[in-house]
């Protein structure tokens, strides 16, 4: 399951979260499991009179392998506790497109008493997808800090699960790409009528059957895709990014 996090800044007010989350046009289905758009509304006007920079904390989570909606709301109520947000206050919508489902959780960045926690929230979160993932024997998606997660696991004393996630670090620390693009460059690829996340989905799988370089660059090849130097080499020596036949896809850091 791959977990992404973002904050909305109070200035913005709750009109984009909300017509993304609730209104998208491009989804076979919405359903609001908690919450509303007043209640965005209502949380963003709590946040600006607080005098909060942030007003809503966006988590969108992806399941690879199917999961009921009773499933999705459980795993949001976790990543509220791990959080120490109020569950009473979430808003919780699943998406369907495709055949697939994904939910998009929204939290008040204003907890009544305290303001929603920031440390570490991205590795926070990838433990509960990770410990989500080994309850409901789904396959384990690697991510960027599997190697941390262990060593919390088993600080914990979760030794079987920590042994689970350790499995997924790769031998080398940089043996595996890293996904990285903006929500900016995802929004301009759909407009351009291209899928970003399912290319980032596409060059890891084709990473990880892969036995070296040589194999993975003729695996890119199959799919009109290149492997090339980055153009920020001198501040990001090595870094190398995905590039298609199709020029406008050449702006966007695909792996590094």
């Amino acid at each position: 399951m791959i977990v992404k996090e973002s904050r909305i800044k109070t200035k913005s007010g709750a009109g984009a979260i909300a017509r993304h989350v609730l209104h998208g046009a491009k989804n076979e289905a919405i359903r609001v499991l908690s919450g509303s758009e007043w209640l965005l509304h209502d949380h963003m006007r709590e946040a600006h009179r607080e005098g909060l920079k942030y007003g809503l904390r966006h988590i969108a989570f992806n399941p690879d392998e199917a999961m009921t909606d009773g499933q999705l709301s459980a795993f949001a109520r976790r990543l509220c506790e791990e959080l120490h947000a109020d569950p009473e206050h979430l808003t919780l919508v699943v998406h369907q497109k495709k055949g697939s489902t994904h939910g998009h959780l929204i939290l008040p960045e204003w907890q009544q008493d305290h303001v929603l926690e920031s440390r570490f929230t991205w590795m926070r979160m990838e433990k509960i997808a990770r410990l989500e993932e080994i309850q409901l024997g789904h396959k384990l998606v690697a991510g960027r800090h599997d190697r941390a997660i262990a060593k919390a696991l088993r600080k914990a004393g979760r030794h079987h699960e920590a042994e689970q996630v350790y499995a997924l670090v790769p031998v080398s620390h940089d043996a595996k790409p890293r996904a990285a693009y903006t929500s900016e460059a995802r929004r301009i690829t759909e407009r351009q009528g291209l899928d970003l996340p399912a290319l980032k989905k596409l060059v890891t799988s084709l990473w990880s059957q892969s036995d070296g370089l040589k194999a993975f660059r003729a695996a890119l090849k199959d799919h009109s895709l290149i492997l090339r130097e980055g153009d920020r080499k001198e501040t990001r020596p090595g870094a190398h990014i995905i590039d298609a036949d199709f020029s406008h896809l050449r702006q966007f850091r695909v792996i590094s």
